[in-house]
């Protein structure tokens, strides 16, 4: 493994709701891959957490939203070398988007048809 770029894995999850989809917008947090994009919640897995674990947590973590029948959808490397993104789509169950206000600057689900 490259010391400059220790295995982090990290996943994606992407909540339905009534054939729509939450997607994110993330615009402050500096030096960021996904800056000024539309995004689904996801983030690094810690040391011991599953890849379904780390999902639940990041969810609630960046919106404030229940989750239910959280289902792999796949996974890719990324960003770096030795990494590893691990993709679900989950059902949304309840609660009021509240985003975590250091990475991110807006939500709301959008229909396959209207994703920004």
């Amino acid at each position: 493994m490259d010391p400059k770029f220790p295995m982090r894995n990290t996943t994606l999850c992407y909540l339905e709701q009534d054939n729509a989809y939450l997607m994110l917008h993330r615009v402050t947090k500096k030096n960021d891959l996904n800056h000024d994009k539309w995004i689904g919640v996801g983030g690094k897995l810690d040391p011991g957490e599953t890849a379904e674990a780390c999902a639940l947590r990041e969810v609630w973590e960046e919106t404030g939203l229940t989750i239910r029948n959280i289902t792999y959808f796949g996974n890719q490397p990324w960003p770096y070398p030795s990494n590893l993104m691990i993709g679900f789509i989950a059902d949304y169950v309840s609660g009021e988007i509240k985003l975590q206000d250091e990475e991110l600057s807006s939500g709301s689900f959008f229909s396959k048809d209207n994703l920004p």
